[in-house]
């Protein structure tokens, strides 16, 4: 293992986990992926509208509407016509939207490239790029039909808002740990039992209440590179990681100064137990660039 000193006193070790691995697939039922993740997000963020910005629901609904239309005219997803009666009994702030949750399901299955006949509910493996994109594309498109109803700053404001909400409203969801060195752990177990990874990682020991990870690639940004608004690619994929250290612990803060998003080279992710790091003060960028090699674009 490498080592740096972060403070006077200290030393780090750092551990490379993981590995850049372009033909990753995921094992995905499409539906049960609709019905348990994009509804019901979609759910939380319409009520979400409602509750903080009313009158510009339904421009924001018909705006959304016209801009997932945009993308699916062309593709075989635009002919399903997919009956959602049923799926949106149980969600409050669908049962309005049916054609929204449509075209929503649209874009999912354009996404897969399925006809109505190839609709299963059996389990298929997708690529990185498609997976990615069904995780992360129809944020993308949720945060800029917002920023066409509303001033954008505002609208950026506000999904952010409503992402830390949406974190704290599944916070069952998220692994609890009591110290970062159980965080740590977890981490470096999750991706030694994963017989194909795709994140590369450089992880750090814990000293003194500090935990640094610094991802060289993205799988996820890069899915979206050609989503022309970088600023909402951070806000749809990055932007949630500040609350995933607080749903792991109250103590925990993270912090971070780079994102490949943003067109840095790698995304430092700093957290911070302040039971013991009470000055929280981030490493410098030569120390986080003297974590290792830093990958180039396309290695």
């Amino acid at each position: 293992m490498q080592s740096l000193q972060l403070v006077k006193g200290e030393n780090m070790k750092f551990q490379k986990i993981g590995k850049v691995n372009p033909d990753k697939k995921y094992k995905i039922k499409p539906m049960e992926f609709a019905d348990n993740s994009m509804l019901k997000r979609l759910n939380y963020l319409l009520g979400f509208i409602k509750e903080r910005n009313s009158e510009s629901l339904l421009n924001y609904v018909d705006q959304l509407s016209t801009t997932i239309k945009s993308l699916i005219d062309s593709s075989k997803a635009s002919k399903l016509k997919l009956d959602v009666s049923e799926k949106v009994t149980k969600f409050t702030n669908l049962k309005e939207f049916e054609d929204l949750v449509g075209l929503h399901y649209d874009f999912l299955f354009k996404i897969l490239d399925l006809s109505k006949d190839e609709i299963t509910t059996e389990e298929f493996d997708v690529p990185s790029r498609n997976y990615w994109l069904m995780v992360f594309g129809i944020h993308y498109y949720q945060l800029l039909a917002l920023t066409e109803v509303i001033e954008r700053e505002e609208a950026i404001e506000l999904f952010k808002e409503y992402i830390d909400e949406y974190y704290v409203f599944i916070k069952s969801s998220f692994t609890k740990f009591e110290t970062l060195e159980e965080m740590r752990k977890d981490n470096i177990k999750e991706t030694e039992s994963d017989d194909d990874p795709e994140f590369d990682v450089v992880a750090s020991t814990v000293e003194n209440g500090v935990y640094i990870i610094r991802n060289n690639n993205c799988p996820a940004v890069e899915a979206l590179e050609d989503y022309e608004d970088k600023e909402l690619v951070y806000v749809t994929c990055c932007y949630g990681d500040f609350q995933y250290a607080k749903m792991s612990n109250e103590h925990f803060v993270m912090t971070r100064d780079y994102t490949i998003a943003q067109g840095d080279p790698y995304c430092d992710k700093v957290f911070h137990d302040t039971r013991i790091d009470k000055e929280i003060k981030h490493p410098t960028k030569e120390f986080l660039d003297n974590m290792g090699p830093i990958m180039k674009k396309n290695e």
